[in-house]
């Protein structure tokens, strides 16, 4: 499980967790009792990785979208690498 989420940016669709270790392609499962717009709570994504700290997800495998982030809510994200 993935804590300490210091940001969530909804202009670039990137999330913000220091020393996140997530590479390009990790299968990220999202998990919230109250969604971040652009996430289904119970999906599957993919990581794409910007640097040690930031990342976006794809919807797809071959890492061909960004998923669009809207609105969230810090309290209540939970991200789960599933190796």
């Amino acid at each position: 499980t993935t804590s300490g989420i210091t940001g969530i940016n909804t202009f670039t669709s990137t999330f913000t967790i220091t020393d996140h270790n997530f590479l390009s392609g990790d299968i990220v499962r999202y998990t919230a009792d109250n969604n971040i717009g652009g996430l289904t709570s119970g999906s599957d994504y993919f990581a794409i990785k910007i640097d040690s700290n930031t990342f976006r997800l794809s919807s797809k495998k071959d890492l061909s979208d960004v998923v669009e982030l809207t609105a969230w809510d810090l309290e209540h994200i939970h991200s789960k690498i599933l190796l």
